[in-house]
């Protein structure tokens, strides 16, 4: 174990890693599976041949990176969970009080780039319990009912029905549209009619 270094308890595993060991005999792939676990986990310098050498390589460079934001991340706790001066240290107890900007020249940033579909989704996003709910769109709709093989279910009257009262179950925020969508397959198969009102 590198002694500049502590050891962790987790590190991230990234999809790119899984694809590049994907392509590998099954030997080298394990033999690779270890190694980027003591790398990450210990910042433990694997002794590699041939081609497991080649991958490694691309894989350390993303592990370090995570080394160093960890590590600073460690440096940064005596701060304070939310940084700031080091407790006792009277800098921690003074505060400026907060100038407005009158600038007349400046204009908005307009990124027009901005997916539509994105940003409307966080705008319509619905809190409950501390966690939000964002709608799904009339194609994510479609695509799960396709998925589930879905056929008694119409997705433009589901999405239609929620967006008109606000993505709501009775008078409770949604928190689950794929549950919503068994409910009405369920009534439907049962042949009730497909816009269904919830009673509460």
């Amino acid at each position: 174990m590198n002694r500049k270094y502590p050891s962790r308890e987790s590190f991230v595993f990234y999809r790119s890693f899984l694809d590049q060991l994907e392509e590998l005999s099954a030997e080298d792939a394990l033999l690779l599976y270890r190694a980027i676990a003591r790398y990450g986990l210990l910042h433990e310098e694997p002794k590699l041949k041939r081609i497991q050498k080649v991958v490694f390589i691309g894989v350390r460079a993303q592990l370090e990176a995570n080394w160093k934001r960890w590590m600073n991340g460690a440096k940064g706790a005596e701060f304070g969970k939310y940084g700031g001066a080091p407790r006792g240290n009277q800098n921690a107890r003074k505060s400026t009080p907060k100038q407005e900007q009158n600038n007349p020249e400046s204009t908005l940033n307009v990124n027009e780039n901005v997916n539509v579909n994105e940003k409307a989704k966080e705008n319509i996003a619905v809190k409950f319990f501390g966690r939000s709910f964002v709608p799904p769109t009339l194609q994510e709709v479609e695509l799960y009912l396709k998925e589930k093989k879905i056929f008694s279910v119409s997705a433009d009257t589901f999405v239609s029905f929620y967006e008109s009262n606000g993505w709501k179950v009775g008078k409770n925020p949604m928190k689950n549209w794929k549950a919503a969508v068994t409910t009405w397959k369920k009534r439907n198969e049962a042949g009730q009619n497909s816009r269904i009102i919830f009673i509460s």
